[in-house]
């Protein structure tokens, strides 16, 4: 896929201090990069993490909203006005392990495990099955996580990632400043 950076395989060796424990206890041992400039997702549901005319300017119909939420999580679900792809947003934001630190501790069940930025907040774009689709984990904040998920549905032969990467930043600039 293009425009979303090096492919890294998930066959390394997690470093060998890191368990879930030590990365919320001790954060000098968090293998997941540091938020500098936090939003705060606490309030958030997955329906409304994009406004109306962010939707339009997406290219998904707002008419098309579902609700994908589960007993941890909320989330949302568009079709694109063509009908061509879907995007998912799941907001996470009491995990067990904060953030993208379980995201990372999990990497040797990916196939592509690939750290980027958007907006200077960090992602992780991971697949298990190499498909054409694209997810996006986001730390808005250490101890949350915001997944973005792009799929076709017609072989239109979109950039997911690039989809899925517009999606995120939306996402984000709706988020509020996480106060102290």
């Amino acid at each position: 896929m293009t425009g979303c950076g090096p492919t890294t395989t998930g066959t390394g060796a997690a470093s060998p201090a890191s368990t879930a424990e030590e990365s919320v206890s001790n954060p000098a041992s968090a293998l997941a990069p540091r938020v500098q400039h936090p939003r705060d997702a606490r309030r958030i549901s997955g329906c409304a993490a994009l406004a109306t005319s962010q939707l339009a300017e997406l290219s998904l119909d707002p008419s098309s909203a579902a609700d994908i939420s589960s007993a941890s999580t909320s989330g949302c679900r568009w079709q694109a006005f063509d009908r061509s792809f879907i995007a998912a947003v799941v907001v996470a934001v009491d995990l067990p392990v904060g953030g993208l630190e379980g995201v990372y501790l999990g990497r040797a069940t990916f196939t592509v495990f690939e750290p980027d930025q958007v907006d200077g907040f960090p992602v992780v774009r991971t697949d298990r099955n190499g498909g054409p689709d694209c997810t996006l984990h986001v730390g808005p904040a250490d101890d949350q996580l915001v997944d973005v998920l792009v799929s076709e549905v017609l072989n239109r032969s979109i950039d997911t990632c690039d989809a899925a990467s517009r999606v995120a930043s939306a996402v984000l600039s709706t988020l509020p400043p996480r106060s102290s």
